[in-house]
């Protein structure tokens, strides 16, 4: 009986150190067009208030977001005392009434800069959808003051790494563990 706890006791461990979750890669790209090109690079033209969306599709299942960037785009973005270019951002379904968190402001990036790349980190908080099979934020660009319509966007990228629903790990090791009391009866039986 001591050989076959042990051996029980082994196959639980094995079980639970290989069912330990990996970070699964993300990604996703909005490539923005319908305004023009320059530099060869398809643009869209922020007026006032621009609203768009990132999904991302979760295979296997995620439990938890470990990290998540933005990469975004841009030209033509004159800071100024009077127009300053906000990105701002919410992780759950938007409706009417919504809370609009800031996750920063655009880079300088007027026509002698070229285009500018910026990146925000965000946080994990914007994910709280545990068995989740797709997470979808919804990001507004605010070009207010009186060089509306300046801005420009290229592209947006979402990118990161999940953790994984752990498969039915559990159930598989609960079945183990009786098949192997089973045996230890029978044998204990038999002697």
């Amino acid at each position: 009986m001591k050989n076959l706890s042990k051996a029980l006791v082994t196959v639980i461990a094995f079980f639970g150190i290989c069912s330990v979750a990996n970070a699964v890669p993300f990604y996703d790209k909005v490539d923005f067009s319908g305004s023009g090109t320059r530099d060869g690079e398809d643009f869209l033209r922020v007026t006032e208030v621009y609203k768009y969306e990132q999904t991302i599709f979760f295979d296997p299942l995620a439990a938890s977001i470990d990290n998540a960037t933005l990469r975004i785009k841009h030209i033509g973005n004159n800071i100024g005392a009077a127009d300053n270019e906000l990105w701002l951002i919410r992780g759950k379904e938007a409706g009417a009434g919504d809370v609009w968190s800031k996750i920063g402001d655009l880079s300088n990036s007027t026509n002698a800069t070229g285009w500018i790349i910026d990146t925000f980190v965000l946080g994990s908080y914007l994910f709280d959808e545990s068995g989740a099979g797709s997470w979808t934020l919804k990001i507004k660009a605010r070009e207010p003051g009186r060089d509306r319509e300046r801005l420009r966007l290229g592209w947006s990228e979402l990118s990161g790494n999940y953790t994984a629903v752990s498969a039915s790990a559990p159930a598989t090791l609960v079945l183990l563990a009786t098949g192997l009391i089973g045996l230890g009866f029978i044998r204990r039986r038999r002697t």
